[in-house]
């Protein structure tokens, strides 16, 4: 079957889970070494754009992919989706072990990136393509036409901004969590 799987969440009230992702803190594995945030570089260009990340970068510094992420000299292409649609798309107990669970944070975050720093043209070149996320799950790759102009869908979440380029990463932002 080609497209997405939707994942069946329980529904809660989007304030109990926007206050999870706001109030949380992040489990920090080892308090010496400072947090790396793959999207700081590029954070005031989305922000610019109105665009606000901060759960899924929140559970992205929980996941510390640092060594993966800075010694790769190829880079990375990372799908981050708005907090609306990490509100939408994950209950307020799978936020908790997000943010409580290194491990379970690496797996997630991972199925948002693709090796190597990718173009929207590269990107779009995929079409009808499945391609494997960084921690072996694939994603499928769709161009559609809409009165509004042409998208590309990753698992069915529509890129809504980018590139934003940070260091040795290249950010799009999706409409809807990447749902394997």
């Amino acid at each position: 079957s080609i497209g997405p799987v939707v994942a069946q969440t329980p529904v809660v009230a989007p304030t109990q889970k926007s206050e999870l992702l706001k109030k949380e803190p992040a489990k920090v594995v080892d308090k010496k070494k400072p947090t790396y945030n793959p999207l700081h570089e590029a954070r005031s260009a989305i922000g610019a754009k109105l665009f606000s990340v901060e759960g899924f970068q929140r559970i992205l510094i929980n996941a510390d992919l640092k060594d993966m992420i800075v010694y790769d000299p190829k880079g990375f292409t990372i799908f981050v989706p708005l907090d609306e649609a990490m509100i939408k798309g994950i209950s307020s107990e799978r936020v908790l072990e997000l943010l409580q669970s290194k491990e379970k944070a690496q797996f997630f975050s991972m199925f948002h990136i693709l090796k190597n720093q990718r173009s929207l043209a590269e990107l779009k070149s995929l079409h009808g393509t499945w391609i494997d996320s960084v921690n072996g799950m694939t994603i499928y790759f769709t161009v559609v036409n809409s009165n509004e102009g042409e998208h590309l869908l990753v698992n069915g979440a529509k890129i809504i901004g980018g590139p934003f380029k940070g260091n040795n990463v290249t950010i799009y932002i999706v409409d809807s969590v990447l749902t394997p």
